[in-house]
């Protein structure tokens, strides 16, 4: 699993968009399984997981508690978005 730094300024210049470089990444390592951290609603898992269909696992890692200074989230908030990540 490695991308020489050319090929890697290659991949990014021929990027149409973030998930298209991702799509490239993931297929020149050969990415067979997957792991995210810190999901909030799925919707990139979901863009993933529809262009890469070479990989068999995705593991999604939601954090019980977000921690941001300045900002405080309220618990509804964070219940409908797991939910919605859920459904996903």
């Amino acid at each position: 699993m490695h991308i020489e730094e050319p090929q890697f300024h290659q991949l990014v210049s021929s990027a149409k968009s973030r998930i298209h470089l991702w799509e490239c990444v993931l297929r020149v390592i050969n990415v067979k399984t997957m792991l995210e951290v810190g999901v909030w609603k799925g919707e990139y898992a979901q863009q993933i997981l529809a262009q890469c269909d070479f990989i068999q696992r995705y593991y999604m890692i939601i954090p019980g508690r977000i921690f941001q200074t300045g900002i405080n989230r309220s618990m509804s908030r964070r219940k409908s978005s797991k939910k919605s990540t859920r459904r996903r």
